[in-house]
């Protein structure tokens, strides 16, 4: 038989728990959305360009570590080396309009880290959910951010002599879609698509004059951007011609799981639920004897 002794104290560290969850919960849960397994890169065109071919022995050369390609019609006709600078590196990565146009070189590098990278978070606030079946917060019941630090020339080893010296901003336009799915409050499924801006930024601090517009797009957990732009630009050294900017990473983020507090809290009821009733059954067979 269960001691009534027994169910009281069970009953009070149930309470206690639920009491230090509350406490100690915050209201602000944060997705992170960052990826081991993403494909694709952030990368842009003719902003550095050499007379010497990268890597070529030849006097003036520089150890450069990123795609390149001659272009005849810079230079006023004389032609110049034009860099692919792409973060993150894959030989698996292509350069479609400059495939397609230019012998493009020097595109087997691999970064050791490829495919693992954070693209922001997504905070929402947890007291609009009940925790009970199926709900979904809306377009304005989340916060989107976005950071592309893993993907900025400027903090990249290959930065030689501060020669890609840019980072980029993301910026957040409409957001069209169904928001954040939850089931018995545990995320389920992100479902949206956001208009954003990308502006390359000199120095970390010096912003290009035109952004670079496109999509981010969320499906149950996967994320994938698109832009492709390209476009004539201005910044704080002077002009750029024919910049052509392409951001196509995509990939999986892992939706968080439901907290430990929360798993003992409903081991916790499990186990006194399971208790009453072997409680009520004893007390009926002792009403019948």
């Amino acid at each position: 038989m269960i001691k009534k002794g027994l169910l009281k104290n069970l009953l009070y560290l149930t309470s206690t728990v639920l009491l230090l969850n509350t406490a100690a919960h915050s209201t602000t849960q944060f997705v992170d959305l960052s990826t081991n397994n993403g494909t694709g890169s952030l990368y842009i065109t003719n902003i550095q360009s050499e007379l010497v071919e990268p890597n070529s022995g030849l006097p003036g050369s520089k150890p450069f570590e990123y795609p390149y390609y001659w272009d005849p019609s810079k230079n006023g006709g004389a032609g110049v080396w034009v860099m692919i600078v792409s973060e993150q590196l894959s030989a698996s990565t292509t350069y479609s309009f400059e495939e397609a146009n230019f012998n493009v070189l020097q595109k087997t590098i691999t970064d050791s880290d490829f495919g693992i990278f954070d693209v922001g978070d997504i905070s929402y606030d947890d007291t609009l959910l009940t925790g009970s079946g199926t709900e979904v917060l809306g377009l304005s019941d989340f916060t989107l951010s976005l950071d592309l630090a893993d993907f900025s020339p400027l903090f990249s080893p290959r930065n030689i002599n501060n020669e890609f010296a840019w980072d980029y901003a993301a910026s957040i336009g409409d957001l069209t879609g169904a928001g954040l799915t939850f089931v018995n409050g545990e995320l389920t499924s992100i479902d949206f698509v956001a208009d954003i801006a990308i502006t390359p930024q000199l120095l970390g601090s010096l912003p290009f004059g035109s952004s670079y517009d496109g999509l981010l797009t969320f499906s149950g957990n996967s994320f994938a951007f698109d832009v492709d732009v390209i476009q004539d630009n201005t910044t704080a050294l002077g002009p750029l011609e024919n910049t052509h900017l392409v951001f196509d990473a995509q990939g999986n983020y892992v939706i968080p799981e439901p907290s430990t507090w929360a798993m003992l809290v409903i081991g916790l009821a499990t186990l006194l639920i399971s208790i009453k009733k072997k409680i009520d059954v004893t007390r009926t067979s002792n009403f019948n004897k």
